[in-house]
């Protein structure tokens, strides 16, 4: 089981409402907060690919898998979610300049 600390932004991430986080149901999303990063991702075409190319296959299972929930819960987050699918991901362009690295 994947857990909260398994988050590659874990100590950088402000969100308060976390796909990892058992409890994400009882959290607040207020106007000012962020979404998770992963979660924005998560909605954008191909991004199973993505998560796979990133070594994060686990983490983008779960959040696939808890993503409509916390939309349906959290109005701000699925505005933010319908947003994000609208945007190119910046996740795929990490994950490119990695594999150039690698090639180098």
């Amino acid at each position: 089981m994947i857990s909260l600390s398994d988050c590659p932004k874990f100590q950088s991430c402000n969100a308060p409402v976390c796909p990892l986080d058992p409890v994400w149901a009882r959290r607040f999303n207020h106007k000012e907060d962020s979404t998770c990063f992963y979660l924005s991702e998560s909605v954008k075409r191909g991004s199973q690919a993505l998560f796979e190319g990133a070594g994060l296959e686990e983490l983008g299972e779960v959040i696939h898998r808890i993503s409509p929930a916390i939309a349906t819960r959290h109005s701000r987050i699925q505005r933010a979610l319908e947003r994000a699918k609208q945007t190119g991901s910046r996740m795929a362009r990490l994950v490119k300049r990695c594999q150039e690295a690698d090639h180098e």
